[in-house]
């Protein structure tokens, strides 16, 4: 089983959804299947596969041959932590 689809099992079963590689057919899944909560640890996802988490934060209608564009924050609830915060900032990876 390739890393990425190991990875996709593993954040799927914390939410509960089945999960088959082989019968990827995420229309069955129900509003109603999903949990009320989620949270999503993008360290986690880091961690095991850089490259995923890339590919996640990346807006894939907008970006065009080696102009990548990330996914932007769409909120201005975090405005308050500053530069990089605002509701067009994109989503970046900041390593520590």
């Amino acid at each position: 089983m390739d890393g990425t689809v190991k990875l996709l099992r593993g954040i799927l079963h914390n939410f509960a959804i089945p999960f088959s590689a082989e019968k990827c057919n995420f229309a069955s899944v129900s509003k109603y299947d999903m949990p009320d909560i989620a949270d999503i640890l993008e360290n986690d996802i880091l961690r095991a596969s850089p490259e995923l988490l890339a590919t996640l934060l990346k807006d894939h209608t907008t970006s065009r041959g080696d102009a990548a564009c990330n996914i932007f924050l769409a909120t201005s609830d975090y405005e308050h932590l500053g530069t990089g915060y605002g509701y067009n900032d994109p989503l970046s990876v900041l390593y520590k």
